[in-house]
């Protein structure tokens, strides 16, 4: 099964820069616990903020994913 999961691009405007730019754990430990036989994508969309569209669109017809996982924040 093609998995990819997705950091979404979004921000805490109280949070400096280099705070926003680190990797998502959550989806990186999530990755690392599916089995092996799956192939697993992970995409950090806060590295391209102005190219988010285009980036998820060339995403999904190049990895052709049977799942797509989205991380979300709350407040």
């Amino acid at each position: 099964m093609n998995v990819l999961l997705l950091s979404m691009p979004d921000s805490f405007e109280h949070m400096p820069p280099i705070v926003v730019r680190m990797p998502n754990g959550a989806l990186a430990s999530l990755a690392g616990n599916i089995d092996p036989h799956h192939d697993v994508g992970i995409a950090d969309l806060i590295l391209v903020q102005s190219r988010v569209r285009a980036t998820v669109e060339r995403l999904v017809r190049e990895r052709r994913p049977d799942v797509v996982g989205l991380s979300i924040m709350t407040f």
